[in-house]
């Protein structure tokens, strides 16, 4: 998801996910009402940082609602060099989303998982 301005010209703004400097969002709010376990409170946590290294770059514009997907897409930008190496615009964004990735990655095997094993949505 993406907050975009539209080629009718409304803005479209991204209600799911957790950036609130634009006000509340739906999964915002839904979040607040959640009893979060160590694992979650730690994926909130880093979200936060992520956010905040986010801000704090060039690219970043205040107007907008920002998720994962959104950060990734136009913050976490990257270049080749002379040999050929990645280098990376905004290495804090790029590590923080890395993490965070890897929490995910870790919370959806532990958490999630077993759950769809249990109801046999995998198998």
């Amino acid at each position: 998801m993406r907050t975009f301005t539209g080629s009718d010209g409304r803005l479209y703004r991204n209600e799911l996910c957790l950036d609130t400097t634009n006000g509340d969002t739906l999964a915002s709010r839904d979040l607040q009402k959640l009893n979060m376990n160590d694992a979650e409170r730690t994926l909130v946590k880093q979200w936060d940082e992520l956010l905040g290294y986010a801000k704090k770059t060039d690219e970043y514009d205040s107007s907008l609602t920002y998720g994962v997907y959104q950060i990734f897409a136009e913050i976490d930008s990257s270049y080749k060099d002379d040999e050929g190496n990645t280098v990376w615009n905004n290495v804090e964004v790029h590590s923080a989303l890395s993490t965070l990735k890897e929490q995910v990655k870790a919370y959806y095997n532990t958490e999630i998982v077993p759950t769809l094993f249990k109801y046999e949505f995998l198998k």
